[in-house]
């Protein structure tokens, strides 16, 4: 277990700092143009988020279509698509498709 012991000294220690004082000293001490940056950055980058944010959502808002159709690949080279739109007790088509060998123009054929 160990024992801190602090022995309280006469001069001013940190106890007496103020972080705003010490801030808006440096601000009244700078010059024009920071003074400047130190007003206009904050609310452009606040409007920069809101502009970013409402584009982000324009940009989901954007799709309002239907999905027709889905288009997977498999592995061995299958490729299925799904058609979408039908009845709600119809299941939806599976259409098939087997990728044809490229024909070789050095065979006779």
């Amino acid at each position: 277990m160990a024992v801190f012991m602090f022995r309280e000294t006469g001069s001013a220690g940190m106890e007496d700092y103020n972080f705003w004082a010490d801030l808006l000293d440096t601000f009244q001490s700078s010059a024009d143009w920071i003074k400047a940056l130190w007003l206009l950055i904050p609310p452009a980058f606040v409007l920069a988020l809101i502009w970013l944010f409402r584009r982000r959502v324009a940009r989901t808002d954007a799709v309002d279509g239907e999905l027709l159709f889905t288009v997977c690949r498999e592995p061995g080279g299958l490729i299925q698509i799904y058609r979408y739109g039908l009845p709600d007790d119809a299941d939806p088509e599976l259409v098939l498709l087997a990728r044809q060998p490229a024909e070789d123009p050095q065979r006779p054929g």
